[in-house]
């Protein structure tokens, strides 16, 4: 890990070989935030759509075949989204970190979003209305929050932080999860 410009930086493993994660101070000192450096895909302007914003932070979007639930359904107005579970396996505080579990909440809301893609089309008018991020956690853990931070940072960088991606959210700690699967989020989206 190295200090660049006030940010602590270290080289990700994910190719290619200019895809860096940054980690800035978030609620208190020493817990991590993670920004992706999307620039080997293009940069993040303010006037991209939400569509955008994800396809430069290098988020595929395919179609999904249907499984066994519907991983997002529409009602009214609203996109409502099954749990979607990380590829990370294990529990926060006993062999997992705060940093590891921030990633695998990030990677659940790149699901989600690849989930609201297939329901919707696009991720571009929508609000985010609701987060609920489960945590599979030690009994001595408590920083679930900072763990789910990871969910919503990157929805806080796709639909903005002050705008539409602006949500409610309650980050809660089980004894365990499907498939032993470390993080779960699931979301609640509006149509604008």
């Amino acid at each position: 890990m190295l200090r660049v410009n006030g940010l602590w930086v270290h080289q990700g493993t994910a190719a290619p070989s200019f895809d860096w994660e940054c980690f800035i101070s978030n609620e208190r000192q020493n817990q991590p935030q993670t920004l992706k450096d999307s620039s080997w895909q293009g940069t993040i302007s303010p006037s991209m759509t939400p569509q955008q914003k994800a396809e430069s932070l290098g988020i595929v979007f395919a179609p999904q075949t249907p499984g066994y639930l519907n991983l997002c359904i529409r009602s009214g107005n609203q996109l409502i989204t099954s749990g979607h579970v990380s590829g990370l396996k294990g529990k926060l505080g006993a062999g997992l970190g705060t940093e590891q579990g921030y990633e695998a909440a990030r990677d659940c809301a790149t699901r989600i979003l690849q989930s609201v893609w297939n329901a919707h089309g696009t991720l571009d008018g929508l609000r985010v209305l609701k987060v609920l991020g489960c945590v599979n956690s030690a009994p001595e853990f408590i920083e679930q929050h900072l763990v789910i931070n990871g969910a919503s940072d990157l929805l806080h960088e796709i639909f903005g932080k002050q705008t539409d991606g602006f949500h409610a959210r309650s980050a809660l700690g089980f004894a365990s999860l499907p498939t032993g699967a470390a993080v779960e989020v699931e979301a609640i989206f509006e149509i604008k």
